[in-house]
């Protein structure tokens, strides 16, 4: 007896899912509940167990894009049986022999009177892939989850971009959050949410009205797998001890592949922390609607360590004096609590 695994729907907003890793390889002895393979979509990444003990074979390389319902593998008392459940063969991986064309790439492909030798140089050609072929542009390797984070950014990009940079001394910030137990990220997180619930505005998009708009928060995360952003959701009354916590849940949970739907979102203003890898400043991206977000940046390595706050904006919503306001807010906020 065979078991055909198939694409779950993991996100109702999407169709298509990336496999990221294998576990395992074609023919190999697999255990029920042993960890088969990573599938991304555009808000996270999850695990698929087995769901049965006994002999797979994969269907699809890693990188392969695949919709909800295609067949991902088989398991079977022996690889031979459990390929025989496989229903369509085109698409079915074979180490070392040409690319690997998704369903509807392969339609595609006969539709318009290509040739499966154009895409000899790709590992793995999706639909989209055939469609810019056909319009004379070269196949992407862009990931899905990188895909998204682009057409977040381009929707935020229609706005008139601006920024300003501060810096503040980082050794009384890390005494402070020593003392306190908390990560700097966490007590510079619990600073610019103060100085938002003074700030309001920054939580609005451009021609919106609402003065005190819904305070939700986005905080980008990236482990190397792509930008994730986590939503703090009426994070106003957040300690440091709760962005401490959360922050904490969230990466290792992104880091274990463990991501749930309901704590993703950009929310109305975006906070982004490369502090920790000892990047001075950096100019971050408007992310979809929003009309602010703050990069935090620094060097350790300097004496005495700095960080340094960029806050990128709109300014069809804000000027420049509103925008030294605020910034010179959250510094305000992050010295009275430590004392300095």
């Amino acid at each position: 007896m065979s078991t055909v695994i198939t694409v779950p729907r993991l996100n109702p907003n999407d169709s298509e899912v990336e496999i990221t890793h294998w576990y395992l390889t074609d023919g190999e002895e697999v255990k029920k509940g042993q960890p088969l393979c990573d599938l991304a979509t555009t808000k996270a990444s999850y695990t698929i167990d087995a769901p049965e003990s006994g002999v797979v074979h994969l269907v699809y390389k890693t990188g392969a894009r695949v919709h909800v319902g295609d067949e991902l593998a088989a398991i079977g008392e022996s690889v031979e049986a459990a390929r025989s459940r496989i229903k369509t063969k085109f698409h079915v991986a074979k180490p070392g022999v040409g690319p690997v064309f998704s369903r509807k790439a392969a339609e595609q492909i006969k539709r318009l009177g290509l040739a499966e030798s154009d895409f000899k140089d790709q590992t793995f050609v999706t639909e989209k892939d055939v469609n810019g072929r056909a319009s004379g542009g070269k196949p992407g390797s862009v990931s899905l989850v990188k895909e998204t984070e682009i057409a977040l950014l381009k929707t935020g990009a229609a706005g008139l971009r601006s920024s300003l940079t501060i810096r503040m001394a980082a050794d009384p910030l890390l005494f402070k959050a020593e003392s306190e137990g908390v990560s700097l990220q966490a007590l510079m997180a619990w600073g610019t949410t103060q100085a938002l619930s003074q700030n309001p505005r920054f939580l609005s998009t451009y021609l919106e009205t609402n003065a005190k708009p819904q305070f939700d928060i986005g905080y980008a995360i990236d482990l190397g797998s792509g930008t994730r952003s986590f939503l703090a959701a009426n994070s106003i009354s957040w300690s440091p001890s709760k962005w401490h916590e959360q922050i904490t849940e969230w990466s290792l949970n992104l880091a274990r592949n463990q991501v749930e739907l309901g704590v993703l979102g950009s929310g109305r203003f975006t906070i982004t922390d490369l502090a920790a890898e000892n990047i001075f400043s950096f100019e971050p991206l408007l992310v979809a609607n929003q009309s602010a977000i703050l990069g935090i940046g620094g060097d350790f390595t300097m004496i005495p360590k700095v960080v340094t706050l960029t806050l990128a904006f709109d300014h069809r919503v804000h000027n420049g004096r509103e925008a030294s306001r605020f910034l010179n807010s959250i510094r305000d906020k992050l010295i009275e609590r430590s004392g300095a």
